[in-house]
């Protein structure tokens, strides 16, 4: 491996150590938890500088000059050393405990297929903003960060996952996509999440609009339904939004939700029925629609219901 052992992202331990961390490299999930994680979730860091860092500068046992705690090791034959800059390749990265393992490719942007057309980096300069169209549209490696294991302490899982696209996308002067949720965020944007708060939907599920139907995206990483609105006059678009996350932030806390189910939300209730009704739109998601319970129309409902700052 080169440089002395525990010193660049390889665990504290004899040559049985890295291989066990190679070897966790399966996917396999803990039972009977609040919240799953899928095997298809990933974070993709689209990266805009080269050389791409250091294995060691975004992992290491210590956690060294900004670097996350935990331990990296390259697992595919054309995968660099941990103190050389990373190559095209597959790396392993496990947190301090070795709970979680999370599986690092790297790959061209070309190999990848990425190639944003100027339209498409419109929309996303629309909805995003101009920096980050600008980082997408400078992409030159994408990153992605896929699952093989993950804790129990599951949200501690996902706080690692986010951790370590973070740095990645920091150390590139690139942005953090989560092709789930059609989002994009700069890097060290953590969507406000509040102190003590275990999980944040409004980090990991994406709102979106068009033509009076809001809805999620992004849910499905968790094995859980999209949820949609639909009918919704222009102007009350935001507040369905907020709404919409509170209820993604139910089901990110544990909260199963079914058909003919009621949720209470402020003075009002609303009922949980089938959605997903346009195929073409949402293919083969699974996807629960949001309808006003009591009152009994959106006019009413929202008259009654505001989102909280």
């Amino acid at each position: 491996m080169g440089p002395a052992e525990g010193e660049v992202g390889t665990p504290p331990a004899t040559g049985g150590g890295l291989r066990r961390l190679r070897e966790a490299l399966r996917f396999s999930k803990p039972q009977g938890l609040p919240l799953e994680i899928s095997k298809q979730a990933y974070l993709a860091v689209l990266a805009a500088r080269q050389p791409l860092p250091k294995l060691f500068d975004v992992v290491s046992p210590q956690g060294s000059d900004g670097s996350v705690p935990g331990f990296g090791v390259p697992v595919s034959p054309s995968a660099s050393a941990p103190d050389r800059p990373l190559e095209r390749g597959e790396y392993g990265i496990a947190s301090p405990e070795r709970k979680t393992v999370l599986r690092l490719k790297v790959l061209s942007k070309e190999e990848a297929g990425f190639v944003p057309s100027p339209s498409a980096l419109g929309q996303i300069e629309a909805q995003f903003g101009k920096e980050v169209a600008g980082r997408v549209a400078a992409a030159w490696s994408l990153l992605q960060l896929t699952w093989e294991s993950y804790d129990p302490e599951v949200y501690a899982a996902l706080d690692f996952w986010l951790a370590i696209a973070h740095r990645l996308a920091a150390l590139t002067e690139g942005i953090v996509s989560d092709p789930m949720a059609h989002s994009y965020v700069l890097p060290g944007d953590r969507r406000g999440r509040p102190v003590g708060a275990e999980v944040w939907a409004r980090e990991l599920v994406g709102i979106h609009t068009s033509e009076g139907h809001v809805h999620t995206l992004g849910l499905r990483k968790f094995v859980r339904p999209e949820l949609e609105v639909t009918g919704i006059p222009a102007e009350s678009t935001g507040a369905v939004g907020s709404l919409l996350l509170g209820v993604a932030q139910a089901c990110l806390e544990g909260t199963r939700l079914s058909p003919g189910d009621s949720l209470e939300a402020g003075e009002g209730t609303v009922r949980i029925a089938e959605g997903g009704l346009d195929r073409a739109y949402w293919k083969c998601q699974t996807v629960l629609e949001i309808l006003p319970d009591r009152p009994p129309n959106w006019s009413q409902f929202l008259a009654l219901w505001r989102p909280k700052p």
